[in-house]
């Protein structure tokens, strides 16, 4: 198996690191000295109820209610925890001073992953649910189009859409492109976009150094 370990430190700003969260993370730490990679879930732009399809805000953890039923994401850590049901069952688990998604519960029939390099969607991938109920392509491209607004946009991204029980096209979520699965996609182009993916918190932690 293969250990960051057996590079050596010259090395490791020209590796690109492909594996779960927490290779990744030890790769940040190793080489930049920092392993915080904050998610960007739906940015501000595109948090409208036309792309939503459903309530959904991003608030802070004095802000959740202690009872409801509700989908709650931790949008302060990359991939940590979520929860759809009955909020009061997790009120123990909510971390004081973290951001959270907290939205209305939705039906979904079918979701898949649509993944972004430079602005051109390479792929939409079938994932979980239905597979012959298909999204609105022409709904992906225009969120696509409309997120090109945000000058903060990873250069590469990956964006999970669901089908609604109204069969309606929605945006679920949106991530670098860092430690993600490609659901069959394979393209050369793919070393690309998990480097770009990476750039974007290498940048993210260089700003911070920086003030």
């Amino acid at each position: 198996s293969f250990n960051l370990s057996d590079l050596k430190d010259s090395k490791l700003k020209d590796a690109i690191p492909v594996g779960d969260l927490d290779f990744v993370k030890i790769f940040l730490e190793r080489v930049y000295g920092n392993s915080e990679m904050p998610p960007i879930e739906i940015p501000l732009y595109l948090r409208t109820d036309e792309i939503t399809k459903r309530d959904y805000q991003i608030v802070n953890s004095r802000y959740i209610p202690k009872t409801g039923r509700y989908f709650i994401k931790d949008a302060s850590e990359l991939k940590q925890f979520s929860f759809n049901g009955n909020i009061s069952y997790i009120q123990d688990m909510i971390i004081s001073g973290h951001d959270y998604v907290l939205s209305s519960i939705v039906d979904i029939l079918s979701e898949y992953r649509v993944i972004v390099l430079n602005d051109n969607i390479q792929c939409i991938q079938y994932y979980d649910g239905s597979p012959i109920i298909l999204p609105d392509s022409n709904f992906i491209q225009s969120v696509v189009n409309k997120y090109q607004i945000d000058n903060t946009r990873p250069k590469s991204y990956i964006a999970d859409f669901g089908v609604n029980s109204n069969n309606e096209t929605f945006l679920i979520e949106l991530q670098p492109s860092v430690s993600f699965g490609t659901y069959g996609y394979y393209n050369e182009n793919l070393r690309y976009i998990y480097k770009l993916g990476l750039e974007y918190y290498i940048d993210l932690i260089k700003q911070k150094d920086w003030w």
